[in-house]
C-alpha cells in the first residue's frame, strides 16, 4: 500500500529527527567547551546561548544557518591549501553516515544563527533527505533511503527511466560528463548522495516506456 506523507514547512525538523540537535553558540563558546568532542545536550555547555529550532522551511531554503559540509573537512595545510574540502568526492574520504553528520551538528557551531540570509548546505539538504524518509517510516512505509522514495514517486509514475542517482555500466556511454568533473560516471561516489538527498540526480534522456 502506498503511504501517502505531508510535511508542513515550518514544521521544527525535530519532528521527523528527534535525535536532531546543534550546537548553539559560537566558535569562542565551543573553544570554551572542556572537550574538543563534547557535544550539545543543554544550554548548560553555552549558558548565554539561545537555542531556536530550525524548520524545514529553513533549511529547504538554505536560510539555517548550517554549514555546508558536515563533518568538518581536515584541511591540513589551510589556508595555502583547500585540499580535504568539501564532499567525499573531493576530499578523499568515506561518506559520513547518518549518526556521523547528526554528531558532527551536535559538536561545531553552525555557520549562522537559523533564519540567517541564505547559506548553500549539502548537510542541510542530507537532513531533509534523512526527514523524508523517516516521516516515510512513521506511517508504516518500508523505503529505507531517500532515492527508493524518489524512485517510486517521481521516476516511476512519469516513466523517468533514465534518470538516476548512480550511473549504471549499461549507460555510462551515454552520460555527458565534463572533463574537470568525470567522478561524476562512478557510481561509488554517489553514496551518499543517493541515500541522503544531497542532490546529483541525472538523466541520460526522458522517455517513457
Amino acid at each position: 500500500m502506498k503511504t501517502n506523507i505531508f510535511c508542513v514547512r515550518d514544521d521544527d525538523i525535530i519532528k521527523y529527527l528527534p535525535s536532531f540537535r546543534y550546537y548553539p553558540g559560537g566558535w569562542a563558546d565551543r573553544l570554551k567547551s572542556r572537550s574538543a568532542h563534547e557535544h550539545f545536550t543543554s544550554n548548560s555547555n553555552c549558558p548565554s546561548c539561545k537555542y531556536e529550532p530550525i524548520t524545514l522551511r529553513q533549511v529547504a531554503s538554505h536560510t539555517a544557518g548550517i554549514p555546508r559540509d558536515f563533518p568538518p573537512a581536515v584541511l591540513l595545510d589551510f589556508p595555502k591549501s583547500m585540499d580535504g574540502a568539501g564532499l567525499p568526492h573531493y576530499n578523499h574520504r568515506r561518506a559520513p553516515t547518518q549518526r556521523e553528520i547528526l554528531e558532527a551538528l551536535q559538536t561545531c557551531p553552525l555557520s549562522d544563527d537559523p533564519g540567517s540570509p541564505p547559506l548553500y548546505s549539502n548537510t542541510g539538504y542530507a537532513l531533509l533527505g534523512m526527514a523524508a524518509v523517516a516521516a516515510h517510516r512513521s506511517c508504516g512505509g518500508i523505503g529505507r533511503s531517500y532515492g527508493e522514495l524518489v524512485k517510486r514517486d517521481i521516476f516511476d509514475p512519469l516513466g523517468l527511466n533514465g534518470s538516476m542517482f548512480s550511473v549504471q555500466s549499461d549507460v555510462k556511454d551515454k552520460v555527458a560528463v565534463s572533463s574537470y568533473e568525470s567522478w561524476e560516471i562512478v557510481s561509488s561516489k554517489h553514496t551518499l548522495l543517493r541515500f541522503f538527498g544531497i542532490g546529483s540526480l541525472m538523466s541520460r534522456h526522458l522517455y517513457t516506456s
